[in-house]
């Protein structure tokens, strides 16, 4: 029996850079640079290496995604699936609204669809039926 201690890089408290590069999948460098602005990500050791705090990290980077993400009801365009979502019609029903109404959608190179969500809205609020 080995005296070797198998942890997944998920469980670890601390992370090395290598670890924490191959966890959130961003180079080195980002991680360094990160660590360097926000010193509560990292412990610095004396010998110049540094531990990554694993769980801090998470926070940063879910505040950053967060940060990112734009409400549907905010965007301009709505994918199909989006706009079926939202309008609580069908795929389907949204596809053929968008071919019979072409003022409705934004055609993008061969066949992808995008469907303006104000005009849209305002289509739907004056239809009495679909």
């Amino acid at each position: 029996m080995s005296g070797e201690v198998n942890v997944r890089i998920s469980e670890k408290r601390n992370l090395t850079v290598k670890e924490a590069t191959e966890y959130f999948g961003v180079d080195e460098a980002e991680i360094r640079n990160l660590v360097k602005e926000h010193s509560e990500l990292g412990i610095w050791r004396e010998s110049a290496n540094i531990l990554i705090r694993r769980i801090e990290m998470e926070r940063h980077f879910n505040s950053l995604k967060k940060a990112c993400e734009v409400k549907v009801s905010e965007k301009i365009n709505l994918t199909i699936k989006e706009s079926a979502e939202y309008f609580g019609i069908g795929a389907n029903m949204i596809r053929n609204l968008a071919k019979e109404h072409k003022e409705l959608a934004l055609w993008i190179g061969s066949g992808k669809i995008l469907i303006k969500r104000k005009k849209m809205e305002k289509f739907l609020d004056t239809a009495t039926s679909i």
